[in-house]
């Protein structure tokens, strides 16, 4: 008897991580670091740190033993679920075996993504706007994000600046923020639990590109078979990228003669004649559960920290209600009366905020609903809601959680950010006066 909501489709859930990489922290931030073996990790959720993946040590110690090493394994034994299809006439692989798009994260969450191209290249992103909210009261004020809506926008990663580092992120600018996601989703014949499936997730074009043409090239001499094949192995290899670093690059190879391969993939394809519709079903299971799995704040989290750590920093898109543009309405005959600007308006030099003096000249009348789109903006729009001194500007940014950051190295965003908590700040207390 099923559950409302319940669907045929069967979503096995993901067992672990197959990891060449993690992640340390380093005075107090999350940093990543490439690793020369496979891994075996799962995803470990603690209150107050942010979500990473962990060595199974016992799973870790059964994946040595089935590359026959003691540790530090480069190549593994791996089964694949689902077979090639034609799309167009070439042959594709199919999003069970590898789920790949070009998304970009900022703040720890996913905020544009792109999965289908055309032939030029080009196709139709989704971009998440989101909305901050604040939880708490005085110095323990933290902001966070919900979705507030979606947009399409064109995507080309030739031409993105998100994608060539060409953006207006100065603290990134020549990074590129955009990136391949690609999922890899595998069975381990060596591991003695069925109903669970193991991942192996990149970002870089040298393992989508070797993964994809791997595995293509070993169907093409089994007749377009994957499925269930025994003896292919998931290997890590290192190749030269075009800056002349060493990145990773992971293919999939089978260990055995041609004949032995085909010998193979008859027999398993005997094995699977009849089970056509299961097949299908576990293909569509292993794709809604990558979905799912990527929708989770603490999967978006984890990805970012060891993936698409360059814009953790950086604001996801946001939508503020009280900043948003809105219509001019006729002004009223009693307007709330302007706090006055403060006593003593001489700024104050503070090295921590800027090489350079802040000052601004007394707030003007009336304050307007600012667009921030440069330092000069910033310093105008703050300027309308009485923020004269260095020092209210260093509290303003530590209340948003930027201290530290001088004033010029503030990038738009996060000049955005200190500005929607000024004005906020700026409302309420014309609220009080006006109560008064």
């Amino acid at each position: 008897m099923a559950l409302p909501g319940e669907t045929a489709t069967i979503v096995p859930p993901q067992g672990f991580r197959l990891a060449i990489g993690e992640t340390y922290t380093k005075d107090g931030r999350t940093l990543p670091r490439k690793l020369d073996y496979w891994s075996v990790r799962r995803l470990s959720v603690q209150r107050g740190e942010k979500p990473t993946y962990i060595v199974d040590p016992d799973a870790q110690k059964l994946m040595c033993e089935a590359a026959q090493v003691r540790e530090k394994p480069t190549a593994i034994p791996v089964t694949v679920i689902g077979n090639p299809a034609l799309v167009g006439g070439t042959p594709t692989l199919p999003e069970s075996i590898l789920w790949a798009r070009m998304a970009r994260y900022s703040g720890g969450k996913c905020c544009c993504t792109c999965k289908n191209f055309d032939a030029e290249g080009k196709g139709v992103a989704i971009e998440r706007l989101f909305q901050e909210k604040q939880s708490g009261s005085g110095q323990y004020v933290k902001s966070y994000y919900i979705l507030a809506r979606t947009q399409e926008r064109e995507c080309d990663p030739q031409a993105c600046g998100y994608a060539t580092g060409d953006h207006e992120v100065q603290k990134y600018k020549g990074t590129s923020l955009c990136k391949p996601q690609v999922v890899l989703s595998v069975g381990l014949p060596w591991y003695p639990v069925v109903g669970t499936v193991a991942k192996f997730k990149s970002t870089g074009w040298h393992s989508y590109r070797a993964l994809r043409d791997s595995l293509l090239a070993i169907s093409l001499q089994t007749n377009g078979w994957l499925h269930d094949l025994p003896d292919l192995w998931l290997v890590l290899d290192w190749e030269l990228s075009g800056n002349g670093q060493l990145v990773p690059s992971v293919r999939v190879e089978y260990r055995g003669q041609v004949a032995a391969l085909r010998e193979a993939a008859t027999d398993v394809q005997g094995r699977w004649l009849k089970q056509q519709d299961t097949l299908k079903q576990l293909q569509a299971g292993i794709v809604e559960t990558v979905v799912e799995e990527e929708e989770k704040p603490e999967e978006q989290v984890a990805h970012q920290a060891e993936f698409a750590h360059e814009g953790y920093d950086v604001r996801p898109p946001i939508i503020d209600a009280e900043c948003e543009p809105v219509a001019s309405a006729p002004e009223e005959p009693h307007q709330p009366q302007r706090l006055d600007p403060p006593a003593d308006p001489k700024p104050t030099h503070d090295p921590a905020i800027s090489d350079e003096p802040f000052e601004l000249s007394p707030p003007l009348d009336p304050p307007q609903v600012a667009a921030i789109t440069d330092l000069a903006a910033f310093d105008a729009a703050l300027k309308q809601i009485g923020v004269t001194t260095a020092a209210q500007l260093k509290e303003l940014k530590g209340d948003v959680g930027l201290e530290g950051i001088s004033r010029k190295e503030l990038t738009v965003d996060q000049l955005q950010a200190v500005y929607s908590h000024a004005r906020s700040q700026w409302q309420a207390e014309q609220a009080v006066a006006a109560s008064g």
